[in-house]
């Protein structure tokens, strides 16, 4: 895996708050050194909003950040990442996680905009698909 520096952002991806399809792309690997909890080590999701479309008519992506930590099963507070490795379905073997399993799976995103902290919609929850879906 590449550890991926943060980039000088561009213009927030424009999507009304709402349940979507997100399909993963992309998982890497950032260290973040100033990490007001004191845990830099994260991975960053490249998600596909599926059949949205920017003003430009090219797809949108969002690209959430979330702890590179796993939480043992019988553990009362889940990590994000452990949330999201049973909405996605992949498997944890011997305590570790091969992050390239998450590429080409889906889940339902809830997608929301707080307009007072940022102007970057960020994914609230992600739920499995709906059986069939």
């Amino acid at each position: 895996m590449a550890i991926v520096e943060e980039t000088a952002g561009g213009d927030a991806p424009s999507i009304e708050d709402g349940l979507y399809i997100v399909t993963v792309k992309e998982v890497s690997e950032q260290i973040m050194e100033n990490d007001q909890f004191g845990h830099p080590d994260k991975l960053r999701f490249k998600f596909l909003v599926d059949g949205v479309m920017d003003e430009a008519g090219e797809p949108v992506y969002l690209d959430p950040l979330v702890n590179k930590k796993l939480s043992k099963p019988d553990s009362k507070m889940q990590s994000t990442l452990s949330k999201w490795v049973a909405v996605f379905g992949v498997a944890v073997i011997g305590g570790r996680l091969d992050t390239d399993a998450f590429v080409g799976k889906k889940a339902q995103a809830i997608i929301e905009t707080d307009f007072e902290k940022s102007e970057w919609p960020r994914v609230k929850q992600l739920l499995p698909l709906k059986k069939g879906g």
